[in-house]
């Protein structure tokens, strides 16, 4: 996942091991600052404007993490989520094919 999102109420990261002991930890860090949480779901709230990368892992039960997966993404400032409108100046064609 990569991109500019123009509002990001919040981010959910899963996790599933398909039927092995159960996922019972998420490693993650974003923009560096690490934290955990545990479980196979991480919500986190809303996100401010700014760029971020969020780097993330999973633990299962015996003890065995994922490889560390990352992902880039903006949110854009509150001004760019406003609609703006752009005028182009008017071209007529004439009867030569020629713009003016």
């Amino acid at each position: 996942m990569a991109g500019v999102f123009r509002r990001l109420g919040g981010l959910t990261i899963a996790a599933d091991d398909l039927g092995g002991s159960g996922v019972v930890m998420l490693r993650f860090a974003i923009n560096g600052a690490q934290g955990e949480g545990f479980g196979n779901v991480l919500t986190l709230g809303q996100l401010p404007p700014g760029d971020y990368v969020v780097q993330y892992s999973a633990v299962d039960a015996m003890g065995n993490e994922s490889a560390l997966q990352e992902m880039r993404f903006t949110v854009a400032p509150a001004e760019l989520n406003e609609v703006t409108r752009l005028y182009l100046p008017l071209m007529r064609s004439t009867s030569s094919g020629t713009c003016r």
